[in-house]
């Protein structure tokens, strides 16, 4: 795990002027790699990269980046572990490469030697690279398949530069630090702005799955290098709930085991929850020894505490087990101080729980931690999901033959006639695909009462939603009976997963110098959850069905069956009379500034609404977050 940055210059520029912007930027990010940093400029100071270096594996100044091949025509900057590498090595020593060192880094750059771009195919790790053909004089700026890592870019037409935050960016004088409103409109929508957007202008995120190639004189391109879709037909075929069981335990414990590989220290976040409880298990099983594992503890006005099964789990496997305590009366605190990790807002409520984990896995010397995400995304565990699409698509069905002027009443009376989710009514009667609510925060009514400068007649969000819904009936041949839990699996990879879950784990692990791994999103797995039918991810009303019964090879009933709380328990949890009251001063304070942009009465309103939590917490955390960048 790493920092990286680069800049391609557009004009001719003094190599020690290069230097120093180089060296800023890269050091905003001590964090990502406190054990060591690098610089390579190119002869004609057209090309540099930066690095901070986190080590893992390879721990000796052999492993240092910027990393180049013998010939000094392929450079690369990494961030990021590429798991089977000493496969691929082995492979590469077979053709006649001769290695310098032990690194993941190394592998990647003879890959692409050899095989080119095609190489990322054989790659299974979570990376951002920042890749220099010499020959080609190309720049590769690559993501891995779900999004583990981010990797941002920005051009001001003079300077094309990539970091791995957004904060390096304003280090250097030809950026500019101005409000996104597209992003913003789209992060108002979501909790969190979708790829390629942010909420600064001019910056953007290479989304999931692609990658960018830059050539001086033409536009940027963005590939699509990996879909989960494209290898469906290449699943095993399975009958029997034993079969999909036996298949997907052997995915676990290879990826589990595969993300063992390091020259560190190692553990597992552990909350005595499914996911957490069964990497646990599996680690255990895998190393043949006792683990390191970390939870957190919430006391005060509203307890969150999971500490129970967490013991019950360290027990059951012998881990080594460390928990820490923190108050909720320090809260706003630790927002007003900790805001800064995250670069863009994040409606998670997990966040500051998050940090004080990361925290203590780093002050006990753990460097690699295992952590659960994904794990619902991929097995359909988000009780009440399934009720909510279905209830959706039998609107959608009976609405598709009505007149016209129907559907525009409906349309207008969704919010009477379905107050709690006015938009699924809204979107079934407009033919509009569905996408989950429960990611999606102010609806297309509450965003014209929230924006006063027609933010709702410039963007669409829907619009975003509606490609990835094209694409996935492409490769589908465009079945629309296709099983829903698919649809919905697919928009998550899309959006959810990657700029929102995995953006926090990111920020929050990399900022405490720790590097987390989700064996439940090796793309083995996540094909493979493409290839496991709705009836075995619910079953008998339990959902993440096939997960469960594979872990009763493991774990207590007591563990798989216990109802799920989440992380840091729910928005309304964690909105207490005492943070709602901070919830408003932060708010009010910063909507002021912005008055060419919200509605105050509208936003003034909300803290005397029911149900309003979700939309307090979303613009709590962008009050924090302009405070914090503006």
């Amino acid at each position: 795990m790493c920092g990286i940055v680069g800049i391609i210059n557009k004009e001719s520029q003094n190599k020690e002027e290069l230097e120093k912007q180089l060296r800023e930027m890269r050091d905003t990010m001590v964090h990502r790699g406190p054990d060591g940093f690098g610089l390579w400029i190119s002869d004609d100071a057209k090309v540099g990269f930066g690095h901070r270096r986190l080590s893992i594996i390879d721990l000796s100044d052999a492993g240092k980046q910027p990393m180049s091949n013998p010939e000094k025509t392929i450079w690369i900057t990494f961030n990021g572990e590429i798991y089977n590498h000493m496969e691929i090595r082995r492979e590469l020593e077979n053709l006649g490469y001769k290695y310098h060192s032990g690194t993941d880094t190394e592998t990647i750059i003879y890959a692409y030697q050899e095989w080119g771009i095609e190489c990322l195919n054989k790659f299974n790790g979570m990376f951002a690279i920042g890749l220099w053909d010499e020959r080609e004089r190309n720049l590769y700026l690559i993501r891995d398949r779900v999004g583990v890592k981010p990797l941002y870019y920005t051009d001001n037409g003079k300077n094309f530069m990539y970091a791995s935050e957004i904060k390096a960016f304003f280090k250097h004088p030809n950026v500019d630090k101005k409000l996104s409103e597209e992003g913003l409109y789209h992060y108002f929508s979501f909790g969190s702005t979708p790829a390629p957007f942010t909420l600064f202008k001019n910056i953007f995120k290479i989304p999931a799955g692609h990658y960018l190639k830059y050539k001086h004189g033409l536009e940027p391109q963005i590939v699509e290098w990996w879909n989960p879709l494209w290898n469906t037909s290449k699943q095993p075929v399975l009958n029997s709930e034993e079969e999909h069981s036996e298949y997907l335990l052997n995915l676990l414990r290879d990826s589990v085991k595969l993300r063992t590989i390091s020259d560190v220290p190692y553990g597992a976040f552990l909350s005595g929850g499914l996911d957490s409880s069964l990497i646990t298990a599996l680690m255990t099983e895998q190393t043949g020894k006792s683990i390191d594992t970390y939870s957190i503890d919430v006391i005060g006005d509203n307890p969150y505490s999971e500490q129970n099964y967490a013991n019950i789990v360290a027990k059951k496997f012998n881990s080594n087990h460390f928990t820490r305590t923190i108050s909720d009366d320090n809260f706003e605190e630790y927002f007003l101080k900790n805001y800064w990790i995250l670069d863009e807002p994040l409606t998670t409520q997990d966040f500051i729980a998050l940090n004080h984990l990361s925290r203590l896995t780093r002050d006990n010397k753990t460097i690699v931690v295992q952590v659960g995400e994904g794990s619902d995304e991929l097995f359909l565990g988000y009780e009440g999901l399934n009720e909510i699409i279905n209830s959706f698509y039998a609107k959608l069905n009976k609405f598709s033959n009505l007149p016209s002027f129907i559907k525009k009443s409906i349309s207008s009376l969704a919010y009477k006639l379905e107050p709690d989710r006015p938009d699924n009514l809204f979107n079934a009667a407009h033919g509009r695909e569905f996408y989950w609510t429960a990611a999606h925060v102010y609806g297309e009514k509450s965003k014209l009462n929230l924006f006063n400068n027609g933010l709702s007649d410039s963007f669409s969000t829907y619009d975003i939603v509606k490609d990835h819904y094209k694409k996935f009936y492409q490769l589908t041949n465009n079945r629309r009976d296709i099983d829903i839990s698919h649809k919905m699996l697919y928009m998550e990879l899309k959006h959810r997963l990657p700029e929102l879950l995995l953006l926090r784990v990111d920020k929050v692990g990399m900022a405490n110098s720790i590097e987390p791994r989700a064996p439940f999103l090796d793309y083995r797995i996540v094909e493979f959850a493409f290839n496991i039918p709705i009836s075995l991810k619910i079953k008998n009303g339990i959902h993440k069905y096939i997960l469960k019964k594979t872990a009763e090879k493991y774990l207590p009933q007591e563990i798989i069956y216990r109802n799920k709380i989440g992380f840091c328990g729910s928005t309304t949890q964690m909105l207490s009379p005492k943070l709602k009251s901070f919830a408003n001063s932060v708010i009010i304070s910063e909507i002021k500034r912005l008055t060419d942009i919200f509605n105050q009465k509208y936003v003034a309103n909300l803290f005397s609404l029911n149900n309003s939590e979700s939309k307090i917490w979303t613009l709590l955390n962008f009050a924090l977050w302009n405070r914090t960048w503006f």
